[in-house]
Order: structure tokens, then sequence, then C-alpha cells
């Protein structure tokens, strides 16, 4: 990952429908459940996504367990499945 500082400057959420950026690192994500806490960039993020999802990360063994899924339409929508983490529809 490419990132791995916080910076002395607070880092900012652009506007919505012309309104000024809003200051989001005094917010607590897992107020939503269980968001995790994460800031980071979309780039990071699709890397590391990439990552696991190639097998980079884990052993086959529980990638195998991740991609198990069970029917989550209730939670996740329609045709929506869910296995250890990933959702898949």
């Amino acid at each position: 990952m490419t990132r791995k500082f916080r910076s002395s400057t607070p880092p900012l959420v652009p506007g919505i429908g012309g309104r000024a950026p809003t200051d989001i690192t005094e917010i607590d994500p897992s107020r939503g459940w269980a968001a995790g806490q994460l800031i980071s960039t979309a780039s990071d993020l699709n890397q590391f996504h990439s990552a696991l999802l190639d097998g980079d990360l884990l052993p086959t063994a529980q990638l195998n367990q991740m991609h198990t899924t069970v029917p989550a339409e209730e939670t996740f929508g329609s045709g929506a499945h869910y296995g250890l983490g990933l959702v898949s529809r």
C-alpha cells in the first residue's frame, strides 16, 4: 500500500450538492455496525481487495471458505449471498 502515515492536515471528503468539504477524521464509522474504522484511499483498498481475492494473503482453504456463501437477500438485497466477509450478487 502506498500511504502508511497520517498527514498533519485532516483529509476532507468532497462536498455534495455544492456544499463545502466535510472533515471526517473524527467520525466513528463503526456506529453503523462493523465498519472497520478504516480511512484509506480507493487505490489502496483496490490493491488490498485484489490481493485478497487473488489468493496472495490467505491460504487456499481459507479463501475457499470465504467464497462458500449462504443466501442473504434479507440483509443485502435480491440475489445476494454472504460468506465470511464477502457479499456476492
